[in-house]
This record gives C-alpha cells, sequence and structure tokens, in this order.
C-alpha cells in the first residue's frame, strides 16, 4: 500500500476529534447545566466508538487500546454495541493479520449477535467474514462463514 497512517491527515483529525471529544466528555456534569439525554454518552460507549474509528483508519493498535477501555460495558446490557465492538474488534485483528485472536473475537461477535434482530449489527459481522477470505481454506474459518450464514440472516 505504502500509505503512511500517521502521516494521513484523516488520521490525524479523527484522533484529534476524539481528543476533543473525551475533553468534552469529561466537562460534562448532570445535575447542573448539561441535560439529561446526554446521559448515553460515557466514556465506554466513546472508546466502543474510538475502536471503530481506529478500524476504518486502518491502526489495529489504536483500536486495540480502544477496546479495552470499552471492556466494562456488560454484553448482557449493552448486548448490540457489544458484538459490534466484537466484530470492529475481529476485523483489526485481521488487519493486523492476527487470525487465532481475530477468530476469537469473530466467535464472541457470533454469540452476541444471533440473539439480536438488526441488520446493521449483523452487517459488521459480514463484514468480519469477508475479511477472512485470505483464510478460507482455514477449517476454523469455514466453520465460522459457515455458521455466520446459518445463525444471521444476509446483508443486502
Amino acid at each position: 500500500m505504502g500509505l503512511d497512517f500517521a502521516r494521513d491527515p484523516n488520521n490525524r483529525a479523527a484522533k484529534a476529534a476524539l481528543g476533543r471529544t473525551q475533553e468534552l466528555l469529561d466537562s460534562i456534569r448532570l445535575g447542573s447545566h448539561d441535560p439529561e439525554r446526554l446521559a448515553y454518552m460515557t466514556h465506554v460507549r466513546l472508546a466502543t466508538d474510538a475502536t471503530e474509528v481506529h478500524r476504518d483508519l486502518a491502526d489495529p493498535a489504536g483500536a486495540f487500546a480502544w477496546s479495552k477501555l470499552a471492556q466494562p460495558m456488560p454484553a448482557d446490557r449493552f448486548t448490540r454495541a457489544t458484538g459490534i465492538r466484537m466484530a470492529v474488534l475481529a476485523n483489526s485483528h485481521l488487519q493486523a493479520r492476527d487470525l487465532e485472536p481475530g477468530l476469537a473475537a469473530a466467535n464472541i461477535s457470533l454469540t452476541i449477535l444471533s440473539n439480536v434482530h438488526s441488520s446493521r449489527a449483523h452487517s459488521y459481522l459480514h463484514d468480519v467474514t469477508r475479511a477472512l477470505a485470505p483464510w478460507k481454506n482455514h477449517p476454523e474459518v469455514a466453520d465460522l462463514i459457515q455458521r455466520t450464514r446459518t445463525e444471521l440472516p444476509a446483508v443486502a
């Protein structure tokens, strides 16, 4: 590819925006002057979104770091968000050419998202199965791809 993501203006701008968002989030004081509708936006939620941003920037190390900060988001309470984050994490591992943790995260995502009725959420896992193409002859990859086709509806 030859693209240096550390010098990419989109990379710098995205990371600057995330930093500014963290600062603004730190300044929210619910019950004082900030609206109650901001209650959903927490540091853990920001970390979940930032994981996806870093995946999109092809920055697996950044995605891994932010994903660790998002781990306190319990899957039983934030099922869809956690399932999506695990699919994003799987894709980040595959970007780093690290199959085993990618498969582990994808399997967790499939377990979670098989109980979620959201084509958007399912599309994240279908993206993972496309990213697994270079390993399609690996038995565990073939199994995951088949289970995804069986357990989740196809995304148009």
